[in-house]
């Protein structure tokens, strides 16, 4: 069974960086780490030999787990995205090992099955038996996993760039990836958000960590068309995954159908126009946040 890297998925977030830094005058700023809302509630729930940072945000409604990307913190990443998401529901963020104010641990592997069980871990702590799951980027790979092998925790799903299988990632952007250095990631605004709040500084580790995770499998198209549970499927219109790849995923989980004559189907397809991987959460979070919140709050079928 062949294996997907989602380390294609944090190589975006730094090829578009640092393009938006050395070619200011053809593309727009590097974006900044937005105000994030303050939460109600942080704390650290115990996974094997790892305590993971969680944050909740607003209360209410069926809960909200986000799964966040390679090098993400919660202010980057959905600091603009969190006042939409959370007004009418509680919402809870996971720093990942390695990822804002969670450490990166001795001898806790850094993969995406590892990740899986350590976000059912902060469920447990919270006392969570079932919530709605959004993914991105690496994080989508993680929600994915989670669906498919935990699908008694998963209300609806949101999985914001996500491939089911190797082919649906662009090609060039592996290749680029073994050139990836931490000096390079030092560079972008990433590196700014995590020294705000990490604990110790030690990404240059997390940086090595990230070009060589090991990705959960890739899925067979029997487990997804097995997911049983809503699933909303969001992609940029310039992503670092094939549209096609979109399109087909959509259709294994029962979509592109003649809605008018059939009825419409429990999942959706979201492209976002004008986007890229990494500016469809900043610049396009008001469009994303709002479609998102329509699918959540949306009668299961």
């Amino acid at each position: 069974m062949k294996t997907i890297r989602t380390h294609v998925l944090a190589l975006a977030l730094t090829t578009l960086a640092l393009a938006a830094a050395s070619e200011a005058s053809a593309a727009p700023a590097t974006p900044s780490a937005p105000a994030s809302p303050t939460p109600t509630a942080t704390g650290y729930a115990r996974s094997g030999d790892l305590d993971l940072y969680y944050e909740v945000h607003g209360s209410g409604g069926t809960p909200l787990v986000v799964l966040q990307g390679s090098f993400c913190t919660v202010e980057i990443c959905f600091g603009k995205m969190l006042p939409t998401l959370a007004a009418n529901r509680q919402v809870v963020l996971i720093d990942q090992q390695g990822h804002g104010h969670t450490r990166m641990g001795k001898k806790h592997p850094f993969t995406v099955t590892q990740m899986k069980t350590d976000s059912v871990a902060v469920m447990k702590k919270l006392g969570i038996r079932k919530a709605d799951v959004l993914g991105y980027s690496t994080g989508a790979a993680v929600a994915l996993e989670l669906a498919i092998t935990n699908p008694e925790l998963v209300n609806k799903l949101v999985l914001i760039s996500a491939v089911y299988e190797k082919a649906g990632a662009r090609e060039e952007l592996l290749a680029v990836m073994p050139k990836l250095t931490p000096d390079m990631m030092k560079q972008t605004p990433w590196y700014a958000a995590y020294k705000k709040v990490a604990p110790v500084d030690a990404f240059d580790q997390l940086v090595e960590k990230v070009k060589t995770i090991d990705d959960s499998k890739s899925w067979p198209e029997a487990a997804i068309r097995g997911l049983q549970m809503p699933v909303q499927l969001v992609v940029a219109d310039s992503d670092i995954l094939h549209l096609g790849h979109a399109v087909k995923f959509f259709q294994l989980l029962g979509g592109d159908v003649a809605g008018d004559l059939v009825g419409l189907p429990k999942s959706q397809l979201l492209v976002v126009p004008g986007a890229t991987h990494v500016t469809m959460v900043f610049e396009k979070s008001p469009l994303l946040g709002g479609a998102i919140v329509t699918f959540l709050d949306g009668k299961k079928s």
